[in-house]
This record gives structure tokens, C-alpha cells and sequence, in this order.
């Protein structure tokens, strides 16, 4: 599956592995994430960025939903079966009400963790923040990622391809830049 092109969009690194069918959004709900910027806020951008991908014309696959601040939490549905958009409502549903509740610090690396830990072979994580995060250690964040594709490979599993979706100022941020490449699915901004 590739994500067809979006209004609004800049590529900031393209792809270099393909984006599977089985599919993780990781949504920074944290307080950074309540300002406003260019426009509508970032929340609601982010919101947007998560119906977008979800909507991509795919013939079958799955997604799930996960949101982080201090920690990570995942939407309680579970899985929800694309295409399937009764169980993408829902699971947006779920992600109005979480984003409605935002604030607090963000700590990205412990949500990657949990994001790769997610018992699918076929997988991509999309990771959509502001990049405002407490721990943006770049070496740290760059441990993590490794760290879980080796659980991955471990449990007989392949590597996830993770990509960033930035928001507002997010391309300033030279390590969501390390992570995308890192991971290899790209990195776009809305600009």
C-alpha cells in the first residue's frame, strides 16, 4: 500500500520501504499538542492525519489506534479491520474522546516500544506529533526503535516500517528526521 498523495503535504523523506497493510497510528496527545498553529489546532490536525491514512484505498488489512503522553493507550476495539468504516468511526470515536483529555509530558520512546511490541509480522507504525516530546534524546529514541525490532525479530517476526507525520513546527525537529530515515517510512509535514 502507498499513501496517496495529500493536500498540503510536503515529503520531507520519501519511503524507503514499502507501507504494509497492517498499520499502527501513534498519536501525541500531549499538552503541546493543544496549541494552536497555523490554522486549526494541532489536535485537530492530527485527528485529520489519522482519518486520512485511515481512508487510504486498501483492500484488506488492519489498523490500530494508540495515543501517548506520560504513557501509551490503545484503543479498547482493538484491531479494526480495513476497509471497514463503521470500525474506523469508532476507533476515531475513541481518539476525539482521548485527544478531548490531552495534556501532560510526552515521552515517545516507551509508546514506540509499545507500538513494535504489536504481535503483527506485516506492520508500520506512523508516528503524528508536534515533536514537542520530553524525552527527544535522539540517540535514546534511535535505541528504542532498535531495540524493538530486535524483540520483532526475536519472536519471529519482521522489522516494522515506521514513518513520522509532523505537525505544526514538527520539521525543525532533526531527530523525527533520524527516526523516519531510521525506520524508513518516511517523514511528511503539513504545512
Amino acid at each position: 500500500m502507498k499513501l496517496a498523495p495529500l493536500l498540503a503535504l510536503v515529503v520531507l523523506l520519501a519511503p524507503s520501504k514499502p507501507i504494509t497493510k497492517n498499520i499502527v497510528l501513534l498519536v501525541d496527545t500531549s499538552g503541546s499538542m493543544q496549541w494552536s498553529s497555523e490554522g486549526a489546532g494541532r489536535l485537530e490536525q492530527a485527528l485529520q492525519a489519522a482519518g486520512q491514512i485511515a481512508q487510504q484505498p486498501i483492500d484488506e488489512g488492519g489498523l490500530l489506534v494508540m495515543t501517548f503522553q506520560c504513557d501509551s493507550q490503545t484503543y479498547p476495539g482493538g484491531w479494526v479491520d480495513l476497509p471497514s468504516q463503521d470500525g474506523v468511526a469508532k476507533a476515531e470515536t475513541w481518539l476525539r474522546a482521548q485527544a478531548a483529555m490531552a495534556g501532560g509530558n510526552t515521552f515517545v520512546c516507551g509508546a514506540i516500544e509499545d507500538a513494535l511490541e504489536v504481535n503483527k509480522d506485516d506492520l508500520t507504525g506512523v508516528l503524528i506529533t508536534d515533536g514537542d516530546l520530553t524525552d527527544d534524546d535522539q540517540g535514546a529514541l534511535l535505541r528504542y526503535l532498535a531495540k524493538g525490532q530486535a524483540k520483532r525479530r526475536a519472536n519471529k517476526l519482521g522489522p516494522a516500517t515506521v514513518g513520522v507525520w509532523g505537525i505544526g513546527h514538527a520539521k525543525a525537529k532533526p531527530w523525527l528526521m533520524s527516526l523516519a530515515k531510521a525506520g524508513g517510512g518516511g517523514y511528511v509535514v503539513r504545512e
